[in-house]
């Protein structure tokens, strides 16, 4: 049962689209990551992000992209075609901190995977 849950939030954090609007205000839109209840109380746990869908991130000038140092070393394992684990392993960290740091990633330059991170990289020196 856990196991399937943790399953089930990671798919629907991953997929963004497949996330429901809870509210928006301003600028911020919050999302909902996974909603369950216990005892008869439900519970939320919300994803909070800038609103870019008028102004979608675009990377024709990457000079505004800051990876941290850990993205950055994160990024050069992912060029070399390690999976998460092996990523994690040397790095010592856990692979969920990997994958936290991916989602991140993703979200700074407004891609969806891997590849997708490496090309925009690459097509702007910045690997």
């Amino acid at each position: 049962m856990l196991q399937a849950s943790l399953q089930s939030l990671i798919r629907q954090a991953e997929t963004d689209s497949s996330l429901k609007v809870l509210c928006s205000s301003g600028d911020t839109v919050y999302k909902v990551v996974l909603e369950f209840t216990i005892n008869e109380t439900s519970y939320y746990l919300v994803r909070c992000r800038a609103d870019n869908s008028e102004n979608p991130k675009t990377c024709q000038n990457c000079e505004h992209i800051h990876l941290s140092p850990r993205e950055r070393s994160i990024v050069k394992l992912v060029a070399t075609g390690l999976p998460n684990k092996c990523i994690a392993k040397q790095l010592n960290i856990s692979p969920w901190t990997v994958a936290t740091h991916l989602r991140r990633i993703y979200n700074k330059l407004g891609v969806r995977s891997k590849v997708e991170t490496i090309a925009k990289l690459s097509q702007e020196n910045l690997l």
